[in-house]
This record gives structure tokens, sequence and C-alpha cells, in this order.
């Protein structure tokens, strides 16, 4: 069966409302920072972090090794009031893990996979393995995904009885961000296809489930598109009982000026979802900016949460009906002599906001577990003296509202016409660069690796003076989503 259309779509920018005050109030840890990896030969990448509904927590990353892709698969996983066990290769050649559970104990890995041919030549593709609860293993050989060959940064979710996984497909040359949905024993055959007509250069997938109270899904997906001198973020969503995508229309950056990166999503329910992401202005300063961005259904208007005039970067959301949005991001110092640099928190209902952890550190991937009302993150972090990157794994318990209020918001799918007015702010005359010099582009660039734009507007984009909010004219883009479902 295919099922195709295509739909012209309005690029609006919104206006924007200034974020609310949150007080720094500090983290109670349960858990106080633990180096997971603590591998002093070898530097960690992309750390995934899951929490069972049994109340067990597993942790995956890729971590430098002699292999075909030049890292492996290390995981470990705490039970509930237990220690953490020890790291275990998960899977010998792998890299850009991602996880889920479902059920109680269920855990799923989706992960690039590679082999060399006997010609020299390197294979890759995206594989999936899941944890066996009753044996508490691993199987030794993951399962290839159907149509996932050249696939790379995939995601994975489960919703329905069903894994859902993203990934960026380069096999024809191109980068096309293809999806793909099975039952976690790989049979019958699986659905899925690419969102063909909505790609320019994709990077990053994320995508999140959106479930309601009688267990009905929406699968919402995001990544970064990029052409030439512009880039955007691309959002649409799915039933899960009937997958053909619906393009949210409503997203732009937050400055008119502004390339947003590295989205990630999340959801309360079917109606409430988020979008963080990190935005570039590449201007000279002091108008250079990198914020991070985050933006809620019914997407009236978006919100800057980084540290005036600092660079931000590597959001990581997850949200709850009564919390609302937690946010962990990584707050580089920009230069500014006294300003301190290292992961942040900050949470949307009371609003309160706290340090993770204080110094080099990017990646972060936090969870909030709702059973035992705590939030999970792990990051890498570099201590002193070491030539290498860590894992580090932390538990605290966020600021709860009294009285528990809930969250006031009426989201809709559909944007409202109404926009809020422009506001009046402008940037600061002692603006500090906001790029990193060190930071270098990479070809197929790892979650939590910001590839920050080297270029210069030219061209159509005229660069502005300041990095000043403005409603720009709006933008039209061509999207053709297609779907395939494949059935033996």
């Amino acid at each position: 069966m295919l099922v195709a259309g295509c739909l012209a779509v309005l690029g609006t920018h919104r206006n924007v409302l200034p974020p609310r005050e949150a007080g720094d109030l500090g983290l109670a840890f349960g858990d106080a920072p633990l180096n997971l990896s603590n591998s002093p030969g070898a530097g960690a990448e992309g750390p995934r972090l899951v929490v069972t509904e049994g109340g067990s927590v597993h942790v995956v990353w890729q971590e430098d090794a002699d292999s075909s892709l030049g890292s492996d698969l290390i995981t470990r996983r705490k039970v509930p009031a237990g220690a953490w066990s020890a790291p275990a290769v998960l899977e010998y050649s792998g890299r850009q893990p991602a996880i889920t559970s479902f059920d109680k104990d269920e855990v799923a890995v989706a992960y690039v996979g590679g082999y060399s041919e006997p010609d020299g030549s390197l294979k890759m593709g995206i594989y999936v393995k899941a944890y066996d609860p009753s044996q508490h293993r691993w199987p030794l050989a993951g399962k290839p995904v159907p149509g996932g060959d050249g696939g790379v940064q995939p995601d994975v979710v489960q919703a329905e009885g069903r894994l859902w996984l993203v990934w960026v497909d380069t096999s024809t040359g191109s980068r096309r961000t293809a999806w793909q949905s099975r039952f976690p024993s790989g049979t019958p055959a699986p659905r899925g296809s690419t969102f063909d007509g909505i790609i320019n250069n994709a990077q990053s997938p994320r995508i999140a489930a959106a479930v309601d109270q009688v267990g009905s899904a929406d699968l919402h997906v995001a990544w970064m598109d990029e052409s030439a001198q512009d880039s955007w973020i691309t959002h649409l969503w799915m039933a899960a009982a009937a997958p053909t995508p619906q393009v949210n229309g409503d997203l732009g950056p937050y400055y008119a000026q502004g390339l947003p990166r590295l989205p990630d999503i999340a959801a309360s329910d079917r109606s409430t979802i988020c979008l963080a992401w990190q935005e570039v202005v590449p201007l000279p300063p002091p108008d250079r900016r990198q914020d991070i961005v985050r933006s809620c259904s019914p997407w009236q208007e978006a919100f800057s949460e980084s540290e005036t005039g600092r660079p931000a970067a590597d959001p990581s959301i997850d949200m709850d009906r009564q919390l609302g949005l937690l946010l962990a991001w990584r707050q580089e110092d920009g230069g500014t002599p006294g300003a301190g640099r290292g992961l942040r928190y900050r949470q949307e209902l009371p609003p309160h906001q706290g340090n993770i952890w204080e110094g080099e550190a990017s990646q972060p991937d936090i969870v909030y577990d709702r059973a035992s009302g705590d939030v999970h993150a792990v990051w890498l972090a570099r201590v002193p003296g070491s030539d290498f990157t860590d894992v580090f794994y932390a538990r605290w318990r966020p600021l709860l509202p009294s009285p528990s209020p809930s969250v006031t918001v009426t989201a809709s799918m559909t944007a409202s016409a109404t926009r809020s007015p422009v506001p009046t702010r402008s940037p600061s005359a002692t603006r500090t660069p906001t790029v990193d010099p060190r930071r270098t582009p990479e070809a197929t660039p790892t979650r939590g690796t910001p590839a920050t734009p080297t270029r210069t507007p030219t061209g159509s984009r005229t660069p502005i003076e300041t990095a000043t909010r403005t409603t720009p004219t709006p933008r039209y883009r061509l999207y053709c989503p297609r779907l395939e479902q494949h059935v033996d």
C-alpha cells in the first residue's frame, strides 16, 4: 500500500514572550554524580539512559575501541535499591546508541553497526537488540533493520506494542529521515518508509510517543534540515494506528537569522508536546548567539532558556503533566570572567533551576521517572588531568508543586492564528562570542556534538545588523510525505 500526498506549508515565525524567571534552588541529589565508564585509556560518546516501569536504570554509550567502526557499545544496569552492574560490552563495532523501555523491564537498543568487507570497504546499518529481563542479559547478535543499510543517528521509542525507529538514511547519497515500526521480536514484517520531499540534508532525528489516558498514541518526529546557508527544524506527527504524517508548519527560528540545530522532543500526553533545540546566529560579535530554545504546542511562542549572552548547547528534555517541561543543557562561559560552565537543569512547574555539574561537560540525557518522582541524568565530563571523556550519572528529586497544580495550557495540534506582540528586547552591547572555536564540523555528527556553522550568511540570506527577534516575511516550503506499508 502506498499513501502519498503533497502539502504546501507556511513557514511562519512566532512572536516571543520573555521567559519566566526561575530561582536557583540547587539540586538535592539522591545519587551524587558517579563516573560510570571510568576508562582512563578510551573516550566515551553519546550516553543514553532509560528507566523501566520496574525501576531499573539502563545506561548505554559508545567507547573508543579497535573495531571496524572505531568504537564499541558499553552498558551498565542498576536495579532498585541495588548496586550498578560492572561495565559490559553490549555490541562490538557499534556507535550512536538509542534506548527505550516497555512493559515492566523490557529494554531495546537501536544503534549503528558496522563491519569490514574483504575488499576493505565498510558496511554500516541500523540494528536492534532487546534485553531479556528473565535472563538478565543481552543477546550476542543484534537484528539488522530491513532497509537500514547506510543508516546513521538512530532513535527509538515504544508505543502500542511496537518499536518505532527513526534514522538518517544515507544509502542513496542524500540524507533522508527514515522510519520504521516493528514488533520487538521482529515479526511480522515491519512497516515504514522515508519522509520524501521534506529532506534537504537531514541530521539528528528524534522520536517521542504521545500517549493519552486510554492508550492511543501519536508518534512525533523532529530533526534538523539543512540547505546551503539555511537550517531549520522539521517536526511531524502521525497516529500509531494510521501512520500518515502531518507536518507542523508553525515552527521557525527564534532569531531572524537563527540556524536551529540538534532538536529534542518529548510529550506528557497527546495534546502537550515540546521541542527544544540549539540555535546559532552566525554573526560577528557582539551579535553572535548560541541559545537553547524551546517551543511547545500549540506552537504560538518560543522561549530562550540559556543564560543571557553566553553560548549553550546539547538540549535534553522530558515532560510530566504536573511538572511541565524538564530541561538539561550544556552552558559555556563564553569567555566571560567569573562565569561558570557545566550542565544546567530547569523545570517549568514550579519554576526551578540548578547546576548538575560544574566544569567541562556535554551531551546530557535526562529521564523523569514518574513512579519514583526522580530525575535521572547521564552526561559526558572530562575530569581534571584526563585526556578522555567519561560517562557520569546522577539522580535527584525535582521541586514538586505545592499544592499540586495541573498544567494550565490547553494544547492543540492546530496552531492559533492569534499572535502576541513582538517584544522590544535588543541585544546587549557587551555580548561575547558564543561559538566555541575548538569545534569542527563532522560529516555525520553524533547527538550532542554541536555542528557549529562555519559559514557566513550570504546569497539570499541577508545578514542583519543585530540578532534582535523579528518577524520576517513568511517562507513557503513544499512537503511531500510518502509512507509505505510492507506485508509479507
